[in-house]
């Protein structure tokens, strides 16, 4: 039986899934790996690790399947937005930039002062903010110039991946888009224009194929360390969120999905460039066959999670601090988080308001799961509006989608239908379904999510809940913009 790979390399660790024709999971690991986390907003991230765990993560995967099984092809998918520089010989000058790091700010206020946020959207479907590559690319010409006089590729952590595998610098408009640098309504070049303005050399990024193309095989060495077959096929396939849209199938079932992840990010398909909206930077992602998918998340996530856990709470996990919120009512006896620990979308931090001498460690994690849902459902209103689709229900995977009473709280709070995977691991699984296509196993991407997804379970608003929080959301709109 012939199956694929799909490979996440994701903000904390590498998952691998390997599927066949019909989705069904034959093989699925996970490897953990750090980022480096500093006062002045630096996240960055070593390679070395990324690259063990993904061999480790990989060649595991491979002992897992049967012997009469065989990996014919695989596609890689990556935290969009995080950048590298690499030299003449493809190696990194220095650790990944990471999605998160902030402190190339300052460019993108430059680049909203002298390009517009308007008219960079219009030409890279991205806003100028630091989440995206380019603001990076102009932090590194700016502060280490050095540094980026060596530069031969400016990089996506999917391209460095498929280049320690294929020993050769291809990409794909996925791969690239959060860098900031492709022509979105030309998909398949970059925006020469917008560089050549900036100054920036369009040769110093990678070679574009098409997002169905093959990149390339595995050499014999990378092959011997991943414990695969020599010449396995490796496939194109965009980035995680856009990744997860096909692996949700939400990308023929027209509905929006959520990443429930370390940072929650919200995508509506479309088929048309939806216009600028001044009011929230939105960015726009490419799909297969000519859709877009538009995207808004203000950063806030797990990641709020993950700091209560390693600077407040002494527990043992995520998952029991969202067992102990559980035990604090509707409404977290008065408190209120805003939950921005990290913001995608402008300077600043997060908030814990309401504090009283009653209050104990469970109505701090109660409000800080509402404020999370919450954050869900100001990006969802804001997709609405821009897009016109309404829907009753929303899709969601990733880590806290495996919580029941955060989907039951995001279900109540959103007064929609929570519809989850039945695979959390959606982006890998998009990225699986991605080189099914590559194979020509289906004729398009939605006849491949069609038979490649399923829906696990769904939960439904509880009416006195909803009723609360509908209350309660518009105090914390209004806590959020001031």
């Amino acid at each position: 039986m012939d199956l694929v790979l799909g490979i996440d390399l994701g903000t904390h660790g590498v998952r691998t899934l390997v599927v066949d024709c019909e989705g069904k999971i034959h093989a699925r690991t996970y490897r953990h790996y750090s980022r480096d986390i500093k006062p002045g907003g630096i996240e960055e991230q070593p390679l070395e690790p990324v690259w063990k765990g993904l061999c480790e993560a990989v060649k595991e995967t491979a002992g897992i399947i049967d012997i009469n099984q065989q990996i014919s092809g695989l596609a890689i998918t990556h935290q969009r937005g995080t950048l590298l520089a690499l030299d003449e010989n493809g190696e990194p000058l220095q650790a990944a930039i990471c999605d998160s790091d902030s402190r190339s700010w300052p460019q993108a206020q430059w680049l909203n002062e002298h390009i517009g946020g308007e008219r960079l959207y219009n030409i890279t479907g991205c806003p100028p903010v630091a989440f995206n590559g380019l603001t990076k690319i102009l932090w590194f010409y700016q502060e280490r110039p050095n540094e980026a006089s060596k530069v031969k590729y400016w990089a996506s952590i999917q391209d460095w991946a498929t280049m320690q595998m294929t020993g050769y610098p291809r990409s794909n408009p996925g791969s690239v888009l959060r860098l900031g640098v492709l022509d979105i309504k030309n998909r398949h070049r970059y925006a020469i224009e917008l560089l050549s303005t900036l100054g920036i050399q369009y040769s110093q990024f990678i070679p574009l194929l098409g997002m169905k193309e093959q990149l390339g095989h595995l050499t014999d060495s990378a092959a011997k360390v991943l414990g695969l077959k020599n010449n396995t096929k490796v496939f194109s396939a965009p980035g995680d969120q856009p990744c997860a849209v096909l692996g949700t199938g939400s990308i023929f079932k027209n509905y929006p999905v959520v990443n429930l992840g370390t940072s929650f990010l919200s995508s509506m398909p479309v088929i048309e460039f939806p216009e600028f909206n001044n009011e929230v930077p939105c960015t726009l992602e490419i799909l297969p066959e000519g859709k877009y998918a538009l995207e808004l998340g203000s950063g806030a996530g797990t990641n709020a999670l993950d700091w209560l856990v390693n600077a407040l709470f002494p527990v043992e996990s995520v998952e029991y601090l969202c067992e102990l919120g559980s035990h604090s009512p509707a409404g977290a006896k008065g408190i209120r988080v805003i939950p921005q620990w990290w913001s995608a979308l402008h300077e600043g931090g997060g908030s814990i308001l309401g504090l009283k001498p009653f209050h104990e460690k469970e109505d701090i994690l109660r409000a800080t799961l509402e404020g999370l849902a919450f954050e869900v459902r100001w990006a969802l209103n804001h997709l609405q509006s821009i897009t016109g689709i309404y829907t009753t229900k929303v899709g969601v995977f990733g880590g806290a989608s495996q919580n029941e009473f955060f989907c039951q709280l995001l279900s109540n709070i959103l007064e929609l239908e929570i519809v989850r995977s039945k695979t959390p691991e959606a982006s890998a699984l998009g990225a699986a379904i991605c080189a099914a296509v590559g194979l020509g196993w289906f004729k398009t991407t939605s006849e491949a999510c069609e038979s490649m997804t399923q829906v696990k379970d769904s939960f439904y608003p509880q009416g006195g809940e909803s009723i609360l929080y509908r209350k309660e959301y518009k105090i914390y709109r209004d806590l959020r913009s001031n």
